[in-house]
């Protein structure tokens, strides 16, 4: 578990003259009585600080022993550091974790300007690992969106990460499906029950596995209906589809970790080009989940990071 002497320190939202990157002062205090609420969950003692970037302040959560290896956490798009609730007290017993609110999403980073290309994206990442002085490459790992940063990242700077781990990556090495797509803008319309079928659909696995997995998934809607709300509108790098070159200059060891039922897009599809593309690439198909696998099978991914790393 992480060492004793860590002092939890919450962090604290910078509050410049205007509301930015909030619509309005009243907005920001509704989003950050929320974060605080869920903040409160964390399950591990944690220091917070803000990392300056040339995209504005990160807000980077960090736990686990101090000379433990280090390990950097990219959220899913909507999400931010608190996202790692259900794997983080595994992952920080016996990993120098440092989990991220990306400048680019919701939580408590706050853009000077926003990531417009995908390198812009690795700009601003680079920028974070270098400020955070870490005493030697970490391992890397991004859920869905943040799983598609961190592979863009391997790609441009393989030699200063130790490993790479995506866990259900958007798009990456297979496009995402259309259905997936339309169901996510239904979270833009004002009633906050489209934001919550969406997050059931899913999180269908977390949803069946009963009422605590239910309420779980509906409360991340509610705060995701309530985060669009709150923060002024602002584009996302789209994710991208990988060639079959840039999958074989994956560094090894990298790892991709998906649910058997993903609705992003078809997990068997991308085990295969994978397979084909670059078979050095190590997979793992975790049965019972999906894009939740986080979520509902913390354990299984537990065990295939630590594989990774231990070289297993």
């Amino acid at each position: 578990m992480p060492e004793a002497a860590e002092i939890h320190r919450p962090p604290t939202m910078p509050r410049p003259d205007s509301p930015h990157p909030f619509r309005s002062d009243a907005a920001r205090d509704r989003y950050l009585a929320r974060y605080r609420r869920r903040e409160r969950r964390w399950p591990v003692p944690a220091e917070t600080r803000s990392v300056p970037t040339a995209f504005g302040p990160t807000l980077v959560r960090t736990a686990g022993p101090v000379n433990a290896t280090p390990m950097v956490l990219l959220h899913g798009i909507g999400g931010g550091s608190l996202l790692w609730e259900p794997n983080i007290a595994a992952l920080a017993e016996r990993y120098r974790t440092h989990a991220v609110d990306a400048i680019y999403d919701f939580g408590l980073s706050v853009p000077a300007r926003l990531p417009r290309t995908p390198d812009d994206l690795v700009t601003w990442l680079d920028d974070l690992l270098t400020g955070l002085d870490l005493p030697e490459p970490p391992v890397l790992i991004g859920l869905s969106y943040g799983g598609w940063v961190a592979a863009r990242y391997a790609l441009a700077w393989p030699h200063r990460i130790r490993a790479l781990v995506a866990i259900a990556p958007a798009a990456t090495v297979h496009r995402i499906s259309r259905s997936w797509t339309l169901r996510a803008m239904a979270c833009f319309l004002p009633h906050p029950r489209f934001c919550r079928s969406f997050m059931r659909y899913i999180l269908d696995d977390l949803v069946a596995s009963g009422p605590a997995g239910r309420r779980f998934a509906d409360d991340w809607a509610d705060d995701t209906h309530a985060a669009l709300r709150s923060f002024k509108p602002r584009p996302v790098v789209p994710p991208d589809v990988f060639s079959d070159r840039d999958l074989r200059r994956l560094k090894d060891p990298t790892l991709m970790i998906l649910g058997e039922t993903e609705k992003l897009y078809p997990p068997a599809a991308v085990l295969k080009r994978l397979r084909q593309a670059a078979p050095h690439v190590r997979t793992a198909l975790i049965p019972g989940a999906g894009h939740d696998v986080t979520f509902v099978r913390p354990g299984a991914v537990h065990r295939e990071v630590v594989g990774l790393i231990d070289g297993r």
